[in-house]
């Protein structure tokens, strides 16, 4: 408990925006990688948004954008209090000669708090140096070759054979078949076996729980799949992509699907943790991993279907 009491009053302090790029001079066409980062610290006990700039195919009317990552999230300190970084990069070009400016970027943490501006970097376009001093040629004129179909035939002789013989055997069997062998076939349907989400999740709870990981010293094998069974239970449960989600997206996207403020308080812990240990290499007591199985466990059996609302969910989806 002291663990979450700890992430509850940490400091809010504002973000940091950095534009790095691995080079600054090019020559026209070629490429280079621009890294744009985000690095804010956990604010008190509530969710942050970090909002990004919007990047088209274009920086500038002389830069364009040819691909760019998903943005990663990376913990940057290990010990309190705790900072987070965002991460996406970013492949640019240019085709025209000169000097030009990468930023600023403005970002922003929750739609009302103040912007954060990054710094500016330059990123200088040369260029290629063309020997004048050497003739130019004329372009070679087109060498005209004679080809007849009759030429094609003799070159392809043997592959014509081939796939004259195929296409016999292929009209000759299908022949056979409709002829003698073809019959009506009854069509079986066999019904979907469903299970329902809270089912799989208490299963594969029961089988974490035999397999006794963190009482042998296995602390993050043991979170990283409490909470995949958890991610995959919020999926099933409220089509939530929580398997592809970080903790911050998964608290974001459950705010409307009517949980209580007790449920989604004991969601967020389990999670909190669960990264505290994945990350950040947090070494939690015994109590608290039996009180994020507890929690987890608790939290499925409250929010489970009861079997009417799984049958008309069923239906509608059909």
């Amino acid at each position: 408990m002291l663990l979450f009491v700890n992430m509850l009053f940490g400091y809010a302090q504002k973000g940091e925006a950095i534009v790095e790029l691995d080079v600054h001079n090019l020559k026209i066409g070629e490429q280079a990688q621009l890294k744009l980062s985000f690095t804010y610290p956990v604010e008190s006990g509530k969710y942050q948004k970090i909002f990004w700039p919007v990047i088209l195919d274009t920086l500038s009317e002389k830069v364009e954008v040819l691909s760019q990552s998903a943005i990663d999230t990376i913990y940057v300190d290990s010990i309190r209090p705790y900072r987070f970084e965002l991460v996406k990069h970013i492949t640019i070009t240019s085709f025209e000669e000169g000097a030009y400016n990468i930023g600023p970027f403005e970002f922003y943490i929750n739609a009302d708090s103040q912007e954060v501006i990054s710094n500016v970097e330059q990123l200088n376009v040369s260029s290629i140096e063309v020997d004048t001093t050497q003739n130019i040629k004329d372009i070679k004129p087109i060498m005209q070759v004679n080809y007849t179909w009759i030429d094609w035939i003799i070159d392809h002789k043997t592959e014509i054979a081939v796939f004259g013989i195929v296409l016999i055997l292929i009209v000759l069997l299908f022949y056979l078949f409709n002829k003698y062998y073809k019959r009506k076939e009854e069509v079986v349907v066999v019904p979907e076996v469903i299970i329902p989400p809270h089912e799989l999740a208490f299963k594969r709870l029961d089988e974490l729980s035999s397999k006794k990981l963190w009482q042998n010293g296995k602390e993050k094998e043991y979170h990283t799949e409490l909470t995949e069974i958890l991610r995959e239970y919020l999926e099933n449960r409220y089509s939530i992509k929580a398997l592809e989600q970080t903790t911050d997206e998964i608290l974001y996207g459950i705010r409307n699907i009517g949980l209580s403020e007790a449920l989604k308080e004991q969601l967020r812990k389990a999670l909190l943790l669960s990264d505290l240990v994945k990350f950040a290499k947090e070494r939690p007591l015994a109590s608290e991993h039996e009180a994020s199985y507890a929690g987890i466990r608790e939290f499925i059996e409250n929010t489970k279907q009861v079997q009417n609302e799984l049958t008309n969910s069923n239906e509608t989806d059909q």
